[in-house]
């Protein structure tokens, strides 16, 4: 679960980095 969360806030921050 923890990788999990870890995982999602990198790719939110891939998004935002896109952006």
């Amino acid at each position: 679960i923890v990788l999990e969360c870890v995982n999602m806030k990198n790719f939110l921050n891939w998004i935002i980095s896109n952006n």
